[in-house]
């Protein structure tokens, strides 16, 4: 036996059997479990009011004029860290691109896939940033990249990055912006 429900969003749809519900939006499909039918019930309903309810904390103005809540760096647990070099900057991508379990995002002006992400080189052979990505995709992660193309400043060329990172795995995928269709590159 299973319940179709639809919240707001005509793209998003909850269904329901009876020991867990999936949560479904977009490209993202999440299994929530539950220990018996009635808390599934009360999941479902939950979610359902949701849409039915005042957000709270987005609905009037907040610090700076932004329009979500602040978040301190330590108050509600966020992981963004400030570098001071390269080295740790590098070697903190190349531990998040490890740790990745569904989608990885990445954007730039200067996305090269040869590029090593640990030193000293030698002692980190695999941590090139197209091997750990190849690695990543193997394993049925979703890669996004977005290049920001430079053209009028840099003549870096990025359908070398593009073709070099499409032709490692089908999913990863890449945009560069703005577009080169037009020019046949």
């Amino acid at each position: 036996m299973g319940l179709l429900f639809i919240w707001a969003c005509p793209s998003c749809a909850w269904a329901v059997p009876f020991e867990f519900i999936t949560v479904s939006c977009g490209n993202r499909s999440m299994k929530l479990r539950a220990g018996s039918h009635a808390k599934i019930k009360d999941w479902v309903s939950a979610i359902n009011n949701v849409g039915f309810k005042l957000p709270e904390g987005w609905c009037h103005p907040h610090r700076v004029g932004s329009f979500a809540p602040s978040r301190g760096l330590t108050e509600d647990g966020s992981q963004a860290q400030w570098f001071i070099d390269g080295h740790t900057a590098f070697e903190a991508i190349a531990s998040a691109i490890e740790n990745a379990n569904s989608e990885i995002y990445i954007t730039g002006w200067w996305v090269y896939p040869e590029l090593d992400l640990r030193r000293p080189v030698h002692s980190h052979a695999s941590s090139r940033l197209d091997a750990l990505l190849e690695a990543k995709a193997k394993l049925g992660v979703k890669i996004y990249v977005l290049y920001k193309e430079g053209h009028l400043a840099l003549k870096i060329n990025s359908s070398y990055s593009m073709i070099k990172l499409l032709l490692i795995h089908g999913n990863i995928k890449m945009l560069r912006y703005p577009d080169h269709l037009a020019t046949g590159i």
